[in-house]
């Protein structure tokens, strides 16, 4: 009778599965997945321990209904689930993710991919596992690669396809969807590791493991961009390939956040072209470099923000040699002075920066200059005018100091006060104050 009582009850879970697995796989899967042929067979154990679940009281209802999913799986999570529901959910949830994004489904694989996680985070916060591996007699080492790390792996490899960093196809263009979707689910992983209150050594190991994926990739995004600015020949290649690789950069970091390593190489990479497109005198290098400027723009001002916070060492003199370069291009003589005395801020003494700034401050003295000899000689017997005058002599005064402070073999800063000399005798004004 005993025998007979386990074969009964064996029977009657094959039929529940084979009625209800279907049924909830494409519920479960926004009606995105369907059973495999074996999962009546393989998931009898999630049906029967889903039944004794709270939650099975708000799901069972709504198994004819696709439009009350996902809200009715919501509440039927409120509701509660056994920590051995959950296992089958969490692998289940991870199954719909893996064919979704297969499928290019990445609204939907999104949503498996956050409910994996939180029925994991959901076994993890019972003694369930402890209690499995005891059963087992497994380690907790196996637990970690098996049940947790898999995970990882799984979006760590996606990603690598994705931004064709394994060397397996030719090309350099990527699958934006999939790396979006690749990199999202490792934000999504982080963000509900560090918001658990969950403890347990294999969920202090997967965070650990996310910093070290997100340096990988970053560090294999480095070595693509390296090796894509190894193959620009400077005196063969056109304008487009010499661009290309910071646009390829620049589109990855649309995705990928920028860190200090990456900031650091994109601007070094665009520092070296600059100087070495002036050494080459290439046709149209100012339009080349102005290019390259736009492109590479927001990984120095990354840079900039990681030397100032700390987070980048040694790349003061590069960060300023790109302001330097940026102010070259600019048109508005203020908007040089402010890429210069930047320059400058990142890098106290850069030469280059020093000596632009100068030239810039001789600029301005040129100009006053310029007003100075439009002034006729009898303005000087007007009421007034001696003090307008003489304000106009101390501001091109203080700007020569300037000047010669920050670059003091400018050899033009002699030439200059001896016109101011000139000028201020010739309208009567005294210098001595100055």
């Amino acid at each position: 009778m005993e025998h007979w009582t386990r074969h009964h009850r064996a029977l009657l879970n094959a039929l529940r599965a084979d009625e209800l697995v279907p049924k909830l796989v494409a519920r479960l899967s926004l009606e995105r997945c369907a059973a495999r042929p074996d999962d009546a067979r393989l998931l009898r154990d999630w049906i029967a321990s889903l039944r004794r679940d709270a939650g099975w009281e708000v799901l069972e209802p709504q198994l004819d209904r696709p439009r009350a999913f996902p809200d009715a799986w919501r509440r039927a999570v409120e509701a509660g689930f056994s920590p051995r529901t959950d296992h089958h959910h969490a692998l289940l949830f991870e199954r719909f993710c893996n064919d979704l994004v297969a499928q290019q489904d990445m609204e939907v694989a999104r949503y498996a991919w956050g409910e994996c996680i939180d029925a994991w985070l959901r076994v993890f916060a019972s003694d369930y596992v402890d209690d499995l591996l005891e059963t087992l007699s497994a380690k907790q080492d196996h637990v970690r690669q098996t049940l947790l790390l898999r995970l990882l792996d799984t979006r760590e490899a996606e990603l690598v396809e994705a931004f064709r960093l394994d060397g397996a196809r030719d090309g350099d263009d990527f699958d934006r969807r999939r790396a979006i979707f690749g990199w999202e689910a490792l934000e999504t992983l982080q963000k509900k590791l560090d918001e658990s209150s969950a403890e347990h050594p294999a969920l202090s190991c997967l965070r650990d493991q996310v910093d070290q994926a997100c340096i990988r990739l970053r560090n294999k995004l480095v070595g693509r961009f390296d090796a894509m600015m190894d193959a620009v020949d400077l005196s063969e290649d056109d304008a487009e390939a010499v661009v290309y690789p910071f646009q390829w950069i620049r589109e990855v970091c649309t995705i990928v956040p920028i860190d200090a390593r990456i900031a650091a190489r994109v601007v070094g990479a665009a520092v070296d072209i600059g100087w070495k497109l002036r050494k080459l005198e290439v046709d149209d290098a100012d339009d080349l470099m102005s290019e390259l400027l736009v492109l590479a723009s927001p990984f120095n001002e990354q840079l900039c923000g990681f030397i100032d916070s700390g987070e980048a060492f040694g790349h003061n003199s590069t960060c300023a040699d790109f302001l330097v370069f940026q102010g070259e291009q600019q048109s508005s003589g203020a908007r040089r002075e402010k890429h210069f005395e930047r320059a400058l801020e990142m890098c106290p003494g850069h030469r280059n920066a020093s000596m632009m700034l100068s030239y810039e401050k001789l600029r301005e003295v040129s100009d006053l200059l310029l007003r100075i000899r439009m002034m006729p000689a009898a303005l000087k017997l007007l009421p007034g005018a001696s003090d307008r005058v003489g304000t106009v002599f101390e501001s091109a005064t203080e700007l020569l100091d300037d000047a010669e402070a920050l670059f003091p073999s400018n050899e033009t800063i002699a030439e200059y006060r001896h016109e101011i000399v000139a000028e201020a005798e010739r309208l009567g004004t005294s210098l001595e104050a100055e």
